[in-house]
């Protein structure tokens, strides 16, 4: 009895395609002479697995696996386990493939390779591979060896690619090899390591965590940005009024802050002095405007006002854009007309409301 040339395993869908077992199947035929179509499906069956077997039962129902032929068996197996990828996906997939950091050159092709089995390029598959691999590696240096080529081929570009990792890697392992030697070298002419003591000193011999008195930040007081600052609670210079120590006033208020001096107020204006307070260098929060009012408020101005004919009496209205209704208070009504020749009220169903939201009488 001659002897079998290899062995048939089991199909396993996680680690591998069905269209690759096919393919290991078809060279064991070869290997042993197989030409059969009954021992080829006769192999296939008894090879293929009890969990495949017992799907190509299921997939196949009434019908049994042995009344099927060789190649509708395998057809079967093909559809449940590679069904056609779309294209348009396939081809997304592949022109979006790049170069992972630590994956060779060599390993980056071969996925390429694989994602483009399903993008029906044809003959401009070398084109495609030349193009993706161009824009895909992740060296700069090797990107632009590349884009300097004027004729540049996929053969082409793979092969300074690979040129280009290569030396990489022997440039990185000679200086390896030339930092372990000069170790060695300098060890053996001083012996121990030496170990050396590093003082850190801070400016004025001040510690990072010192708490400045001008503002309670974390730096020296000589370094705070608010050395020259004017405090508006005691009117010194030095500090800012977040920190200011000075004694409250009689009945626990502070004295007020009452401008620099040689200033001069001006009659019938009203002067704000702005100034931007900074928090703690520690806090994230925004920064703080405080607006002071030095000088009096101006003088009001009368309204503008428009004489309206309301039933044949003249009556002055005050002009504002901004209302709605125009309405008089039952008072000024009175006032208006007397009792004899007051008009009749007309039941009113209007609601209305004053700008703070209280509830306004309606009399008609």
């Amino acid at each position: 009895m001659t002897s079998l040339v290899g062995t048939v395993s089991p199909f396993d869908n996680a680690s591998q395609l069905w269209d690759e077992y096919i393919e290991m199947l078809e060279y064991f035929f070869q290997a042993n002479g197989i030409d059969s179509a009954e021992k080829k499906k006769a192999v296939l069956l008894s090879g293929v697995g009890a969990s495949t077997y017992s799907l190509l039962r299921s997939l196949i129902c009434p019908e049994k696996p042995g009344d099927k032929t060789y190649e509708e068996l395998v057809t079967v197996l093909k559809t449940h386990y590679n069904p056609k990828p779309s294209e348009i996906v396939q081809r997304f997939k592949f022109n979006s493939c790049t170069q992972k950091d630590g994956e060779t050159v060599a390993d980056f092709v071969a996925e390429l390779k694989k994602l483009a089995q399903h993008c029906e390029y044809g003959s401009t598959l070398p084109q495609m591979l030349r193009d993706r691999l161009v824009c895909g590696v992740n060296d700069d240096r090797m990107q632009r060896r590349l884009l300097s080529e004027v004729e540049l081929t996929f053969e082409k570009a793979l092969t300074i690619c690979q040129a280009m990792e290569s030396a990489n890697k022997n440039v990185r392992d000679l200086h390896g090899l030339l930092m372990e030697d000069t170790a060695q070298t300098m060890k053996s002419f001083k012996g121990p390591a030496a170990v050396h003591r590093v003082y850190t000193f801070e400016k004025k011999g001040r510690q990072k965590d010192t708490v400045c008195y001008r503002c309670k930040g974390q730096h020296a007081p000589e370094e705070c940005k608010f050395l020259n600052e004017l405090c508006h609670k005691c009117g010194k210079r030095g500090h800012i009024k977040r920190v200011c120590r000075a004694k409250q006033a009689a009945g626990g208020q502070n004295t007020p802050f009452k401008g620099l001096k040689g200033e001069k107020k001006e009659k019938g204006r009203r002067t704000y002095l702005v100034r931007e307070e900074e928090c703690n260098e520690r806090e994230d929060t925004s920064d703080i405007n405080t607006i002071y009012s030095v000088s009096q408020v101006q003088p009001k101005v009368g309204p503008i006002t428009q004489k309206v004919s309301v039933n044949g009496m003249e009556v002055y209205f005050e002009v504002d854009t901004g209302c709605g209704v125009t309405i008089i208070s039952r008072g000024q009504y009175s006032k208006l007309w007397k009792k004899a020749d007051m008009p009749e009220w007309r039941p009113c169903s209007m609601k209305l409301k004053t700008y703070t939201g209280e509830r306004t009488e309606v009399l008609g």
